[in-house]
């Protein structure tokens, strides 16, 4: 690890988006405090990166910050990695953060979105899913219905249970 923590400043946006990766491959903790002050890094690029990396580690350290990420972020692909990385954690608070972006104007969020809420089997995601169910896009729909329906059957085969 301590081999690859200083490509993280190199001047190549690849360098440093490679050593994140690698840095999510080792899945190392140690690495989360350097990881988290990419955050701080110019590239979208790399950032996605970073965010992989943070859910491949899985330390709670990261849910705060890409939930930050997924609730402020203006560009859509840096809201849709934080959720996928997000999507990664068993940590309430992710559900929570979920449920306030509902209604991203980005469809490929609210289809991680939806997907998350999906799998649970607590009834006080319904509004949320009935929600999504009333999506414009197919995709988003069509899982949210699932969810939806699932839920309401009892049918909780596939279903976590709320955190």
């Amino acid at each position: 690890m301590a081999a690859i923590l200083p490509f993280l400043s190199h001047s190549s946006e690849n360098h440093r988006a490679q050593a994140a990766q690698a840095l999510g491959k080792i899945a190392d903790p140690g690495a989360v405090g350097a990881l988290l002050e990419m955050f701080a890094d110019r590239s979208f690029y790399v950032k996605g990166h970073v965010f992989e990396a943070l859910a491949a580690i899985g330390d709670p350290r990261a849910v705060e910050p890409l939930i930050e990420v997924l609730l402020t972020e203006v560009r859509h692909t840096l809201r849709l990695r934080a959720a996928e990385a997000l999507q990664k954690f068993t940590d309430p608070r992710v559900v929570t953060a979920f449920t306030l972006v509902v209604d991203d104007p980005n469809p490929h969020v609210r289809y991680v979105v939806a997907s998350l809420l999906a799998q649970h089997d607590d009834p006080g995601i319904l509004p949320y899913l009935k929600m999504l169910a009333l999506d414009e896009h197919d995709g988003v729909r069509e899982i949210a219905q699932e969810g939806v329906e699932r839920i309401l059957s009892g049918d909780h085969s596939i279903a976590v249970k709320a955190i």
